[in-house]
């Protein structure tokens, strides 16, 4: 028992559940030099001279189960492909972006400047023939915030087999303002035969994706 005037301390210790995060601090696009051991690190600087992890580096190391469940985003304004006036950073892959093949959140509202709508854009141009921005091949994962655009295929992809996905709060064939016609050669969004539940939007206007501009269908469900 304790008296009036004890005191005692509690020890609070973070929850199993809380999520393994790594943070994208640059717009370039080399891979992990060591995908699996939980620290994204491409070997290389960012242009504040801090440890580099690319959004490619960033998916190598989510895609080891149990290591790493979330991406996020600090890019510096110094990073090359920062975009001034409107200000957002254009991340353009050079390949097909590693597939989003384990349970994973790619959060582009956790750069420091998003407000409402996508700062991040991922410009698929140089990405190569049949490049989709996402190919999601796995289960319970969420691509949200970003703008996709530009890719030769389409901008997310969800393979038979995946399920309980969730696409959500992204541009998908415009910019980041949503103003601007930078569509996908294919669709928007294909939810390919076999693919198991997925979510598309949603209640909250933060969860509205603006699917425009793209060369085939916005959605596709098969």
């Amino acid at each position: 028992s304790f008296g009036s005037t004890s005191e005692f301390s509690v020890a609070v210790t973070a929850s199993l559940a809380d999520p393994a995060v790594v943070v994208v601090n640059s717009t370039g696009d080399s891979s992990d030099n060591n995908p699996g051991n939980g620290t994204c690190d491409t070997g290389g600087t960012n242009s504040q001279g801090a440890t580099e992890c690319t959004l490619r580096a960033a998916i190598q190391e989510a895609n080891a189960p149990g290591v790493v469940d979330e991406v996020r985003f600090n890019m510096p304004v110094t990073e090359s492909g920062y975009v001034a006036g409107p200000n957002y950073w254009r991340i353009s892959p050079g390949s097909q972006l590693p597939l989003v093949s384990t349970t994973m959140t790619i959060r582009g509202e956790t750069q420091p400047t998003f407000v409402s709508t996508p700062v991040i854009e991922i410009d698929g141009n140089g990405a190569g023939a049949f490049a989709d921005g996402f190919r999601i091949t796995g289960d319970n994962s969420t691509v949200r915030s970003l703008a996709i655009n530009r890719f030769p295929a389409d901008g997310i992809e969800v393979a038979s087999g995946a399920s309980g996905n969730s696409i959500v709060g992204n541009h998908l064939g415009v910019d980041p303002t949503g103003l601007v016609d930078r569509g996908n050669v294919g669709r928007g969004i294909d939810l390919g035969s076999g693919s198991g539940p997925t979510t598309v939007g949603g209640a909250l206007v933060a969860d509205r994706n603006v699917i425009s501009g793209n060369g085939d269908d916005g959605i596709v469900v098969w």
